[in-house]
């Protein structure tokens, strides 16, 4: 089952190559479902060697994961007596599972990778559907953990021919039931296929099967694969692949042969398909070929942006409707307005299945979640200007993204705007209680307004704190993206000017210099978005803190960034140790660490071992970035923790002495910044981004190349002396 992402057609080549190279199946009894465009490179190949290829319809629009179910459906319509095998492309298979032998009114699965959704949610599903549980089964790499008999991972079912259409017609019957009750799943409603098939399983008294492990290995969890994990015949590896498309190994010697295996008939296959342009579109819409640092974000870039976050259901466009910026992007419903028939008519060709409106908003008084009206602006003056705002700003549901043309001045870079008022300044009068970022172009003043819930979290920062911070901060989109996403998870973003600087610089940090899919550790974790983002963003985060007191999901409004958040657990980010750093099994490596204004609330002799522990567990060449309380106006450590003093000053170090105790355990400075006067605090910023070099000497030599686009903006607000 082929989604539109490029990663899921380099999937199905992957797929094909140990089907075919190493487990000895006929191309001819291979079938790939495709949703959305089939035209790729990658799957051109596998057709031309024999591959069935059919295009079909999402099966919800509620649920991606649900897609494999429209497959299962039509492939039921021509299914014979044989065994069936469904996988995801994800899937790396050294040997024909065809050859397992399947109960006659039974399909065969492997039980869950981990305990998710946990039992307790999984018998509330079938209590609510009225249906029996199934008995429970143990997981095979779990100590004491259960599921329902049913609950597979549903990267691979095993299912007789004869039994596929009931089994299909029963999963997808299941499955819309699931989605119209998905609070039933709580925190977990990724999972609605594989319970839907459980419950399908159940309500049609078919048997399932448990299969041994080694039928789909889980590569992607090193802290759950034990050391006597056996051989595997098919290694579901999920996105854990290396740059070259080659699949990551594990420090586990029985998986990664098997893995090698894999890898030399995945060359063979990438050599002779020949996919560089889907290559290529995977490598950069996964963010492992970071754009031109030194390009401007265009109007297209920001509203990709916004859109990901966001995950709008509508979205309206308001005047030159054919300038392009929404071309290439996702959308649900697309509604247009503008004065032009024939802006209309070119829009219209792009977007068949919109709303197009000739005339004014005032005239079509549309809404939608996100309204977008960019360069319209340019026409009006005085009051016509300030009741366009007013139309735009109620037309949009959540957040509007509206630009006027700067007027430079002498030449230089000091810009004006054309017609009276400031446009910002009358986005904080029209809209008071929003969010203003100016989000900016090379040519254009852009502003992106975001309407907050309606229920703001008592922590939740407020317009109060940003916008005295807008004029200087170096990365408003970003910032913007970060907090949307706090929305939809924590329900607040810390009210603390300095993690309003702090996260989304990180997170730019990061981005810049690893590529999705790199393993991170958030060091000192408490409760902060900037985990949810990046596991959003696509990588692996765990998250480390030994605070005893524990945050019980969901949020409640006494929360605040402090104390133990099973990040884990809430399906926020890959794993959460309530420990300190130094007690994470040194066996896990991670490509990144970071801690966001930790490391000072504790005494030097903790600091030193905890800088310690984070590099011997960075692989070489690996990231380092940390963020530092400084004493208002000073290099000293803050040396206060929770209002305590840890230490006297004396003894609590300094910005430079940092610097000199990561050298000496292997953390080269690539670059450090301080950042003053940043908001209503008693605190500065100081900024380290280390890179971990095995063997190097005291001194960590000179700053090299870093995340440019990230390390150039935050130098708009940092101390020009440092």
């Amino acid at each position: 089952m082929v989604d539109q992402h490029p990663r899921f057609h380099l999937d199905a080549l992957r797929w094909f190559a140990c089907l075919t190279e190493v487990a000895g199946v006929d191309p001819h009894d291979l079938v790939v479902h495709v949703v959305g465009d089939d035209g790729s490179d990658a799957l051109e190949y596998l057709r031309t060697r024999g591959v069935v290829l059919r295009t079909i319809a999402r099966f919800d629009d509620r649920s991606p994961h649900c897609n494999k179910i429209a497959g299962a459906l039509a492939l039921s319509e021509v299914a014979d007596d044989g065994v069936v095998v469904l996988c995801d492309t994800d899937l790396a298979v050294l040997e024909d599972p065809r050859r397992l032998a399947l109960p006659r009114h039974g399909i065969a699965g492997k039980p869950v990778d981990a305990p998710v959704p946990p039992l307790e949610t999984i018998l509330g599903v079938f209590d609510a559907a009225d249906v029996a549980a199934p008995p429970r089964v143990r997981l095979p790499w779990g100590q004491d953990q259960y599921t329902v008999s049913g609950n597979n991972n549903g990267g691979l079912y095993l299912v007789p021919g004869h039994l596929l259409t009931t089994v299909s017609s029963g999963w997808a019957h299941w499955a819309r039931w699931l989605l119209g009750r998905i609070e039933l799943l709580g925190e977990w409603p990724v999972y609605v296929d594989q319970v839907a098939m459980a419950l399908a399983l159940a309500a049609e008294r078919i048997e399932s099967k448990p299969l041994d492990v080694r039928w789909n290995t889980p590569s992607h969890d090193l802290t759950r694969i034990p050391p006597d994990a056996g051989t595997p015949a098919i290694i579901h590896y999920h996105q854990e692949v290396t740059d070259e498309g080659l699949l990551r190994t594990t420090t586990n010697e029985a998986i990664d042969k098997q893995i090698d295996v894999a890898n030399e008939a995945i060359r063979r296959v990438w050599r002779s398909a020949a996919v560089f342009e889907t290559h290529r579109q995977w490598l950069r819409r996964s963010g492992r070929v970071p754009a031109d640092p030194r390009a401007p974000r265009t109007a297209t870039a920001i509203l990709a942006a916004l859109v990901d976050a966001l995950q709008p259901e509508s979205i309206l466009e308001v005047g030159n409707v054919d300038r392009g910026v929404t071309g290439g992007l996702s959308l649900e419903r697309y509604s247009a307005i503008d004065g032009s028939p024939d802006a209309l008519e070119r829009a219209e060709q792009v977007r068949p299945g919109g709303h197009f409106f000739h005339g004014t908003l005032a005239q079509h008084p549309v809404t939608a979640d996100v309204t977008i009206s960019l360069g319209v602006l340019d026409l009006e003056s005085g009051a016509g200007r300030e009741e366009q705002v007013r139309r735009l700003w109620h037309s949009a549901g959540r957040a509007l993204v509206v630009s006027e043309r700067a007027e430079r001045v002498g030449g230089g870079n000091e810009r004006h705007p054309p017609r009276g008022e400031p446009l910002w300044r009358l986005l904080r009068r029209i809209a008071p209680g929003a969010e203003v970022y100016a989000v900016g172009e090379e040519m254009d003043d852009i502003f992106v307004v975001l309407r907050p819930p309606t229920a703001r979290h008592p922590r939740d920062y407020l317009p109060t704190t940003l916008d005295p911070l807008m004029a200087r901060h170096p990365d408003p989109l970003t910032l913007a993206t970060i907090r949307i996403h706090a929305w939809r998870t924590l329900r607040f973003y810390p009210d603390h000017a300095p993690r309003l600087w702090e996260y989304p610089v990180a997170a730019q940090l990061i981005t810049d210099e690893l590529p999705a899919g790199s393993r991170l550790i958030d060091v000192g974790a408490g409760t902060t978005p900037l985990a949810p983002f990046l596991s959003r963003r696509g990588y692996v985060v765990d998250t480390v803190d030994p605070s005893p007191r524990r945050r019980e999901w969901p949020p409640k409004d006494d929360w605040n960034e402090w104390d133990f958040l099973d990040y884990g657990s809430a399906g926020l980010a890959h794993r959460s140790w309530n420990t300190t750093v130094d007690k994470v099994p040194s066996r896990v490596r991670y490509d990144g660490a970071y801690s966001i204004s930790v490391i000072e609330h504790v005494p030097a002799v903790d600091r030193r071992a905890m800088l310690a522990a984070i590099a011997s567990r960075v692989r070489s060449g690996g990231l380092v970035v940390l963020t530092i309380d400084l004493a208002r106006g000073s290099d000293s450590l803050w040396n206060r923790n929770l209002g305590v003093e840890v230490e006297d000053p004396s003894s609590h170090g300094t910005f430079d002495d940092v610097v000199d105790e990561g050298a000496r355990v292997g953390l080269q400075l690539l670059r450090r910044a301080t950042v003053r006067d940043w908001g209503d605090t008693n605190v500065d910023i100081g900024l380290l981004a280390l890179r971990q070099v095995r063997g190097s000497r005291p001194g960590g030599g000179r700053p090299t190349r870093l995340g440019r686009r990230a390390l150039r903006r935050l130098g708009r607000s940092s101390d020009p002396t440092s």
